[in-house]
């Protein structure tokens, strides 16, 4: 069986950021739990192949989409954004391939390679992000950074847990639900819990939206025309791209001993 470690290096590098801040450190100290977290999680797992992924740093087709997504966001943190460069270029140096494509996010990429994963073949996702519980089927796992520096494995046996419905229809859940954090609003008066049983019944979006007039008042009144466009909007924001053109040899990623060393060292 052959491993592959996808690490997504935005949101490990935040994960190390912010626990290197909460103790009035900066960019420097955040490098070190950056190295130390990412040696700790291959020494684990010992994979054969380790790679990373980002995001551009410039709008992608998703702003192209709408102008507001992610625009709740606050400002970088300026130590933050010394970092960023900082920790692609101590990823680079460590030898492990760097992918980035204009237009997309990591997410993007992540989904391309997870869809090309075959028999004989199994991926990790590395990510504080649990949208990418989209992700995770049978030879792909998301491993998340939690609380208290705790990790949390999610298999194509628990991931339903994350959100509440089959990985197949996180996309639709966050049409309905909305996401804060990525700026997605979702259909007003729509809760997780409804969402989900919507879900159960119908499957998918677009199902939903046929039977409205099938619904009780309280939930059919909810999707309007524009309540209508909100979501089927907010259904391509959160689907996840999975044809982005990789540029990735496959023995630039080939782990070794040498680069844990470099990747390790003080």
């Amino acid at each position: 069986m052959s491993l592959t470690l996808a690490i997504d290096t935005h949101s490990v590098m935040f994960r190390a950021f912010y626990a290197a801040h909460a103790g009035g450190n900066g960019a420097e100290i955040g490098l070190n739990i950056m190295r130390r977290m990412l040696g700790g999680v291959i020494e684990n797992s010992n994979p054969h192949y380790v790679f990373a992924a980002r995001d551009p740093g410039k709008p992608t087709f998703r702003h192209e989409l709408d102008d507001n997504y992610k625009g709740s966001r606050g400002s970088t943190p300026d130590e933050l954004k010394k970092m960023i460069p900082q920790a692609i270029q101590m990823l680079e140096e460590s030898g492990i391939p760097v992918l980035c494509e204009d237009g997309f996010e990591a997410d993007d990429i992540l989904a391309t390679m997870a869809s090309q994963i075959k028999d004989g073949h199994h991926l990790i996702v590395l990510s504080s992000d649990r949208d990418l519980v989209g992700l995770v089927k049978p030879g792909v796992d998301l491993l998340m950074f939690v609380g208290g520096g705790q990790q949390k494995w999610v298999t194509h046996e628990n991931a339903h847990q994350v959100f509440g419905v089959p990985v197949h229809q996180v996309a639709d859940y966050k049409a309905l639900v909305g996401d804060s954090s990525d700026n997605i609003p979702g259909v007003r008066g729509i809760g997780p819990k409804t969402a989900a049983s919507l879900l159960e019944k119908y499957s998918d979006l677009e199902s939903i939206i046929a039977a409205k007039d099938d619904l009780p008042p309280k939930v059919g009144n909810l999707l309007n025309e524009e309540a209508i466009q909100t979501a089927r909007l907010c259904k391509q924001l959160a689907d996840l791209h999975n044809q982005v053109p990789l540029n990735l040899d496959a023995s630039q990623a080939k782990w070794s001993q040498e680069k844990m060393q470099a990747l390790t060292r003080p």
